[in-house]
């Protein structure tokens, strides 16, 4: 098993069901991205959250809302943020201001609204907030207290379950110019989320937006192989074959409880080289778009001669 998780230990009951522990020693949590995933064993516990909401209005650079749905008094406010759907993306917007009297929110990161109240359906939550820290299995991160908070059932204690552990790196292996490299029946696990694309936004199709993933092989490699191996708990998609990437063979494995999606072949449309000659079979990749709803099983561009087959993907 090769791991990026930080185990969190040293946990007390605060309240009933609630119980704290001090943030690792390890997370930067200037890193916003460190800060958004939390697991048990093999559950994804969740991020405090709003149930779903509705929008008035929405435009480029604002949103308007109803009633008390976004609060000009959120504790830590910088690190609240609103997760809102377009068209075939939900994007990530941290707010700069927010007006009570006017019902008025402006965003830190620009919000495409060429559909909004449209196909989107005006559709938005409330992430990371202190506020809606308030069902069993959430878990909030109190950045300026420096620890981990989580709720959970009535006779439930964190040392009853598996071990509890946040994500550090983005990446647990990276290949660049390596060639004939391969790995079987290898776990790779617990990968944090990009910060990068919290704060810009990421509302790019299929989370193309990502500059890396659990395993990133990039140009100059050739004839990578992964077979029998697990991928899980990541913060981003499983398997990367970048631009400039040749012959790279993902087959017979499991990737499941992804950030994004489970493999990526090649890069967008600023891509400097293709990505050729790869094989993805006789593997399930399930249960993706936990912090990038919109990955996908297998996101190929700029590709030639690739062969996918005999996949079961699904969730």
């Amino acid at each position: 098993v090769v791991s990026g998780g930080i185990p969190v230990v040293g946990w007390s009951q605060v309240k009933p069901n609630l119980w704290e522990a001090p943030v690792p020693a390890s997370l930067n949590l200037s890193d916003i991205g460190q800060r958004m995933q939390l697991f048990r064993g093999d559950a994804r516990l969740t991020l405090a959250r709003s149930d779903g909401l509705k929008y008035v209005h929405a435009e480029a650079t604002n949103v308007t809302f109803s009633n008390d749905d976004i609060r000009a008094d959120y504790y830590d406010f910088h690190s609240v943020h609103l997760v809102m759907y377009e068209s075939w993306t939900a994007s990530f917007h941290r707010l700069t201001s927010v007006n009570a009297s006017t019902h008025t929110a402006q965003l830190a990161s620009h919000y495409n609204a060429q559909w909004a109240n449209q196909a989107a359906g005006s559709r938005y939550y409330v992430e990371n907030a202190r506020e809606h820290f308030d069902a069993p299995n959430e878990f909030y991160i109190d950045a300026p207290r420096r620890v981990v908070m989580l709720l959970l059932a009535p006779n439930d204690t964190p040392a009853a379950g598996a071990p509890i552990v946040l994500a550090g790196p983005t990446a647990l292996l990276r290949l660049a110019d390596t060639s004939r490299v391969s790995f079987s029946a290898i776990t790779f696990e617990h990968t944090a989320a990009e910060s990068a694309g919290v704060l810009a936004g990421a509302d790019s199709q299929s989370a193309d937006h990502l500059t890396t993933a659990a395993v990133h092989v990039g140009a100059g490699s050739s004839f990578v192989t992964a077979d029998n191996c697990t991928f899980r708990h990541t913060g981003g998609y499983a398997f990367w074959a970048d631009a400039g990437a040749t012959h790279c063979n993902v087959t017979r494995c499991a990737a499941y409880d992804l950030g994004a999606g489970g493999v990526r072949l090649g890069a967008g449309h600023k891509a400097t080289a293709m990505s050729t000659d790869h094989v993805v079979s006789d593997s399930t990749l399930a249960d993706g778009g936990h912090v990038w709803q919109q990955g996908a099983g297998v996101l190929a561009q700029n590709i030639a001669r690739v062969k996918i087959s005999h996949n079961h993907i699904h969730h």
